[in-house]
């Protein structure tokens, strides 16, 4: 643990002492309605960290964990040149000279660490510590703007660490005869 994750960390539990702010984990299973909860959370304006799309952004060209995700797998996970909008074409941007603007091709990288225990475990010692940090960062600045609650969207919430740091967490569950065919359709339309 980095001196700026400790410190972080020891920002936001000296904040929840003097404040009392809390912190609500959302979580479930697939296609149980996680996202129907949290768009009606925040409806009411209560902030929602979303740590799906969180685990996107800290993956994206230029940040440190893209960084590491190519240096550890390879240029082979990147998407190609002709996929980035950023890519103007010229011979200075090259696939050998612009990997850093590229983004990471998630189904190539996803079938690499799907079929391989250690390098899904490797990536995840990536991935997982840059999510955690951007949660308490948004923790934190939402409770500088003044919010009393805060709710943290985490599928696995139970099955990492994060769980520990909430104060109340609601589990969205499903009827099984009901969710088969909505998990269906979550497939067959989602963007992933």
């Amino acid at each position: 643990m980095d001196a700026r994750y400790l410190f972080l960390l020891c920002s936001i539990l000296s904040l929840s002492y003097f404040f009392q702010p809390s912190v609500v984990g959302l979580t479930g299973g697939i296609a149980t309605g996680k996202s129907t909860v949290a768009a009606r959370l925040a409806s009411h304006d209560i902030p929602i960290i979303d740590a799906d799309l969180i685990a996107r952004q800290v993956v994206e060209p230029g940040t440190r964990a893209h960084e590491q995700i190519v240096k550890a797998f390879g240029k082979g996970v990147l998407l190609p040149s002709s996929v980035n909008p950023t890519h103007s074409g010229s011979d200075l941007n090259s696939d050998e000279h612009d990997w850093y603007t590229r983004p990471i091709d998630r189904k190539k990288l996803g079938s690499i660490v799907f079929n391989d225990e250690k390098q899904r475990k490797f990536l995840n010692r990536i991935v997982h510590p840059a999510v955690t940090r951007a949660i308490i960062w948004g923790v934190l600045k939402a409770w500088l703007r003044g919010e009393k609650v805060v709710v943290v969207d985490v599928p696995l919430l139970v099955e990492g660490s994060l769980w520990k740091w909430m104060g109340r967490i609601i589990v969205v569950y499903w009827y099984v005869w009901i969710s088969p065919a909505r998990f269906v359709r979550c497939f067959t339309t989602c963007p992933c």
